[in-house]
């Protein structure tokens, strides 16, 4: 998914309540170990780890821009079974 990402107002608003930075938000997108799971035909759950560490749950949807065009409408730390998942699935050592 090398894609262009933009937040929304209302992703940066879940964003602060979930405690986490844009700039985390961000590099958990870029980062080299991530999941794209697609839920629907228009929105897809990014799975990654910020260039500081947190697992980060990030909710996207396409945008009506243009192709390969997202937003980024929320994001939220990964709880101990995701992690653990991921983990498992990226086959990285917890």
């Amino acid at each position: 998914m090398k894609d262009k990402y933009s937040f929304t107002s209302e992703g940066l608003e879940h964003i602060a309540l979930a405690g986490l930075a844009p700039a985390d938000v961000w590099s958990a997108l870029r980062s080299q170990q991530r999941l794209v799971r697609h839920l629907s035909d228009v929105g897809a759950a990014v799975l990654g780890i910020s260039a500081s560490g947190q697992h980060i749950v990030i909710a996207v949807t396409e945008s009506t821009i243009g192709d390969n065009d997202w937003n980024i409408v929320g994001a939220r730390p990964m709880d101990g079974d995701e992690i653990s998942a991921f983990n498992k699935i990226t086959g990285r050592q917890s």
